[in-house]
């Protein structure tokens, strides 16, 4: 209710204020364990800031639920720093292999350290399941071929 009042009365407050009750709201949330919505409230609270954007990816990587955020990642306006984007693929290489598939499917190659990725996943495939280390080599494969590596 607050962050709604506070959106549509945005020319009367200072942009501070405005990401101070995002933020709130958001934390709240979280405390509630209300992931998918605090991750669907980030995209409208923290549209074009790369700095709130990796504060709260962050904080959703150390509560165990970087799958809720992750449809709400922007890779571009803002492009986060390249290194939010290896945190959370490295996490989906050890726990998510399916979504670490997606996204290295559509997810532009210049805003990740593909080698860091390839290592992370190299470190993975032994200690896995079958079914899962076939998804992790066919990324691998992937990260491969997109970066002119010979297979």
């Amino acid at each position: 209710e607050a962050l709604k009042d506070a959106h549509s009365q945005s020319h009367l407050l200072k942009r501070n204020t405005l990401d101070v009750v995002g933020n709130n709201y958001v934390s709240h949330l979280l405390e509630r364990g209300e992931f998918s919505k605090a991750a669907v409230t980030c995209g409208h609270v923290f549209g074009s800031s790369p700095a709130s954007w990796t504060k709260w990816i962050k904080l959703f990587v150390q509560l165990g639920a970087l799958q809720s955020i992750v449809p709400h990642i922007p890779t571009t306006s803002p492009q986060l720093p390249n290194e939010v984007y290896n945190l959370v693929l490295q996490q989906l290489a050890k726990s998510e292999q399916t979504t670490l598939k997606r996204l290295i499917e559509t997810w532009p190659q210049r805003i990740y350290d593909a080698d860091k990725i390839k290592a992370t996943i190299e470190g993975e495939i032994l200690g896995t399941s079958l079914v899962r280390r076939q998804i992790l080599q066919t990324c691998l494969s992937k990260l491969q071929l997109a970066s002119g590596d010979v297979v």
